[in-house]
Formats: structure tokens, C-alpha cells, sequence
């Protein structure tokens, strides 16, 4: 009976949410496309499938690798891994070019007893991830791992018998242990590399490492006891409890046990060794700065609570400086909300399910129904279909009763424009926002109001025409010439994937158009009669 209470409160919640959100707007041309969109974008890609093939799409839904049986993956580097009929792997770039042979090594192992094949390097790429940010990718060529970058150029020899991706400037290479035939290594030593290839400790040197963690600011290495080594985002090094440790980019160190104890404890120390979060019995503590996830409370550096979660309410990290709220009754969860890293409440434990999807958006759903947020917490769209990613302005949506997908356009990057009462349609370039102001592809918009528009590409000149007014800019440039007169304005043209973008007000009010901005709907309305 009390969780029965408690989850028609949780539903009365929802319901009484602020549900003023904007209209769905989908790319123009975009019908839901057969194929299972389980997106996860790295770099403007994701890979889809459809009847035992697979493709590499961009955000926008184009297709830049076609469908194949051949196995595919998307790096870290922004690079398309493709395996070969040779079965070694080539690489791509994201424009579906290639810019290597098929000369890395795949890892193709097959099970002996049921023939099913693992691509090694495609299904274990997970290993080599890294942060996302390094340019450098760990393959291998001939049993021996380096580094390419995303032209698919050698920036590091092959060298290395293991190799991770590049976390905080800084990777895990290895020695002295075993690489199996599906590219997995166990029982090596650790040491690690700068991007530009200097080693901050050599490959057979330790016998445990962790990456570089952003939020702590620090990788670890250890042979045990004492000889732990701290390496901060530098490259530079101390052992812990040395002096030389205050010296190194980072202000707080997790501390666990000195001696095995029953339960999972953890603390916080300053690089002096002071206690911060003294040792207690607690899942991981989350680093935000200067604040830290103990348990369900959030503390300063001078432990004091500054957030205490109701009871039942855990706290865990969701990422982009947001924390997650779960409550949990007799051990089932019944709610999931918000807060950020100062304790403000963005929403409370009223949905089923929430994370982060992609572009400063959060997706929570409740009962079937979706619900965008942005990370202040204001409602954007409610809708039926499933948003399963978010990329550079569009957002995938699956169909609510299958897994096929849809582009919907997210108007707080590109804004929806309307010309006299009429929805301007775009085809493969989209307005977006630079400096609080709209920016528009070149011919889109005007031609449709019956202007003439005209390029010079010597001058890198910019000129729309229209009644018997002209308002022209250059590339670069902030001063927009309307019929002779010069005017300076917030925002220049400028060039963006070969598009020409041109400040939509500024033209638009230099050719007597009237420009109304609707902030609740993001969209620009336009009236040239």
C-alpha cells in the first residue's frame, strides 16, 4: 500500500509539470527511415543497422559509410574503422573518405565450437577509448601498438605489446604480458606517454594503473604499498606522501584503507596530506571541484553538508556537472530526478528513467511519454517518440511503437524561420545561432522571398537585392553596406562546411522586412509584405 501511495503521488507530479513546451519540428524530407537507430554519437556519427547490415550515419541522417555486412566502428578520433575482406582494418574519415590501406590489425578470432566471429578491435574498442578529446588513436600493425591520428598519419612508431587511448593528454602503454587473439592483454605492466610520444614512465614499470580521471585531475600507477605514483595532465610525477606532490596540477587525492577492512570505505586528502573527507564507509566519492557526493549528501572541503538528500534519496553523477536523485523504497526505485553540483533542485524523483542526451539536453521519460529538459530544468518538448540521441543542433527520435528513426531539429541551436506566416524549408544546411544573433544559409531564405542573391567569389562578397533595396557584407566583416550606406553590425558571414551563412536580421531589416523573434518557440518570424 505505500508504494502504491507513493507512485500516485510521483504521477500527480508529472502531471502537474510545467508542460508548456515547444512543437516538434522534424528536418525537412525526414520520414521515420528503416533502421534501428540505437545512436550513440561520437564525433557528428553513429552506427545503425537494418537486416543484419550496418551503416555509418551523421547527425543529419546522411549516410557516410552504406550498408554492409562488413564490420564497422566509430574512434574516438572522429576516424571510421572498417574491417576488410583481407581482414585487417582500414580507416575513413568522416566524409566516407578513405586515408588508409587495410593493414591493422582486426584481432579476428573464431569460437572453435559454435563459429561465431569477435572482431577484436571493433568489439573491444571500449578498451582504447580513452577520453575522446586526443586526436591520436591506439592500433595495432603487426602484433605492435602506436598511435594514428585522425588523418590516419603514424604519430607514434609501433612499439608498444598494449596501448590506450589518450585520457588528459596522457596514455597507458604496456610490457611483459600476454595479448590474445582477440586483442584483449592481461598480466603486463604499465607505464605512460605524452601525445607527442615522450614517456613519463616506461612501459614495464608498474604492475597496476588507473587512467587519468578528469574530476580527481590525476592518473595512478603502483607496485603496491608506498610505491604509488601520481601523474597529474603535465606529465609530472610524485609519489604519494612525498613533498613533491603539491607541486603537481591537481588539489585532492581519494584515499582508501591503508590495511583490507570489511565494507567499502573511502576519503579525501589534500596533496598535503591533510584530511578533507575523513574515511568512511560510502560508495565512490564523486570530485566536483571543491565539492563532493558523499553517500546522499554533498559536501564542501571543509565537510560540511551543504545539500542532504530526503530520505531514501541517493545521489549518483550524471555528468555535465548534473547529479542524479533516485528514490528507493524497499528496495525497488521508484523516481529519478535532478539537482546540479551546488544543490539545486532541477526537478525532483518524479520520472522512471533520466540521462543525458547529447547537446546540454537531459531526457527523462514517465509511463511511455518523453520529456526533453535543458540543464536549467525548463521543459522543451513532450512527446510519445523516443529521442535517443543529440548532436550539433538535431536530435534522433525513434518511432513509439518500433525502432525506426527520425531527425527532429533542435530549435534552441537551430532556430525554426517563418516567412510570412510560412515555414522556410532547409535541405542540407540549417540556421543556427552565433552571438545571440540567427545565422542562415545564403539563398534559403531570400530567394523564397522572391529576392535575388548573388555571390562574389573574388570579393567573398555576400549581396541580396530586393524592390529596388541591395544590403551587402563581406566575409569576416561586421559592416553591412544597404544601398550605399554603411552600418556595422553584431555578427559577420561566414563560411561553415563550404555554406555560406549570412546574419538573417541585419538582411532581413536592410531589405524592409519586418523581424519578430519568438523566444518561447525559438523561432524567427519574418513579414515582407
Amino acid at each position: 500500500m505505500k508504494k502504491t501511495i507513493i507512485s500516485l503521488i510521483l504521477l500527480m507530479a508529472v502531471l502537474t509539470l510545467n508542460v508548456c513546451a515547444m512543437d516538434v519540428s522534424y528536418i525537412d524530407n525526414s520520414d521515420y527511415e528503416d533502421r534501428v537507430a540505437n545512436y550513440a554519437f561520437s564525433n557528428g556519427l553513429a552506427r545503425v543497422g537494418r537486416l543484419g547490415e550496418s551503416a555509418i550515419v551523421n547527425y543529419m541522417g546522411e549516410v557516410i559509410i552504406d550498408y554492409s555486412s562488413a564490420e564497422k566502428a566509430i574512434t574516438p578520433n572522429g576516424l571510421i574503422a572498417l574491417l576488410g575482406e583481407n581482414e585487417k582494418i582500414g580507416f575513413f574519415n568522416a566524409k566516407g573518405e578513405q586515408v588508409t590501406d587495410f593493414i591493422y590489425d582486426a584481432f579476428v578470432d573464431v569460437h572453435e565450437k559454435t563459429g561465431a566471429r569477435n572482431v577484436g578491435y571493433i568489439n573491444n574498442m571500449h578498451l582504447r577509448w580513452g577520453d575522446g578529446k586526443s586526436d591520436l588513436l591506439a592500433v595495432s600493425l603487426g602484433g605492435k601498438f602506436g598511435y594514428i591520428n585522425s588523418y590516419g598519419n603514424v604519430i607514434i612508431p609501433f612499439k608498444y605489446e598494449y596501448a590506450y587511448g589518450f585520457s588528459g593528454g596522457i596514455a597507458r602503454v604496456c610490457a611483459d604480458g600476454i595479448l590474445s587473439d582477440y586483442g584483449t592483454y592481461t598480466n603486463g605492466k604499465y607505464g605512460f606517454i605524452k601525445e607527442n610520444g615522450t614517456e613519463i614512465l616506461p612501459p614495464d614499470a608498474y604492475w597496476v594503473a588507473e587512467d587519468f580521471d578528469p574530476s580527481l585531475g590525476y592518473a595512478t600507477a603502483t607496485n603496491g604499498g608506498s610505491d604509488t605514483v601520481f601523474i597529474d595532465k603535465w606529465g609530472r610525477t610524485a609519489k604519494y606522501g612525498s613533498k613533491e606532490l603539491k607541486s603537481l596540477d591537481f588539489k585532492y587525492v581519494m584515499i582508501t584503507p591503508k590495511e583490507p577492512s570489511i565494507g567499502i570505505y573511502y576519503g579525501i586528502e589534500d596533496t598535503s596530506g591533510n584530511t578533507v573527507i575523513p574515511l568512511q564507509w560510502s560508495e565512490r566519492i564523486i570530485v566536483k571541484g571543491d565539492l563532493f557526493v558523499v553517500n546522499n549528501t554533498l559536501r564542501n572541503n571543509r565537510n560540511e553538508i551543504i545539500y542532504q538528500a530526503p530520505e531514501n534519496v541517493r545521489i549518483h553523477d550524471l555528468g555535465d556537472g548534473l547529479l542524479r536523485t533516485t528514490l528507493f523504497v524497499g528496495g525497488s526505485i521508484l523516481g529519478t530526478g535532478c539537482i546540479d553540483v551546488n544543490g539545486n533542485v532541477i526537478f525532483d524523483t518524479v520520472y522512471d528513467s533520466l540521462r543525458l542526451l547529447g547537446d546540454g539536453l537531459i531526457l527523462a521519460e514517465k509511463q511511455g511519454e518523453s520529456f526533453i529538459y535543458d540543464y536549467q530544468g525548463r521543459l522543451l518538448w513532450q512527446m510519445a517518440e523516443k529521442p535517443v540521441a543529440a548532436y550539433d543542433g538535431f536530435i534522433v527520435v525513434n518511432h513509439p511503437d518500433s525502432l525506426m528513426s527520425k531527425i527532429m531539429v533542435n530549435q534552441i541551436k537551430r532556430p525554426l524561420v517563418y516567412l510570412n506566416g510560412e515555414k522556410v524549408a532547409f535541405s542540407d544546411a540549417y540556421p543556427f545561432i552565433e552571438s545571440d544573433r540567427t545565422m542562415v544559409p545564403l539563398r534559403a531564405v531570400f530567394e523564397k522571398a522572391g529576392a535575388v542573391v548573388d555571390w562574389n567569389d573574388a570579393e567573398r562578397l555576400v549581396t541580396v537585392s530586393m524592390e529596388g533595396l541591395s544590403a551587402s557584407m563581406n566575409i569576416g566583416n561586421k559592416i553591412i553596406t544597404v544601398n550605399g550606406e554603411n552600418y556595422e553590425t553584431d555578427v559577420a558571414p561566414v563560411i561553415v562546411n563550404d555554406r555560406t551563412y549570412i546574419p538573417l536580421r541585419a538582411f532581413s531589416e536592410g531589405l524592409g522586412m519586418a523581424v519578430h523573434w519568438d523566444e518561447a518557440n525559438y523561432t524567427v518570424n519574418l513579414d515582407a509584405k
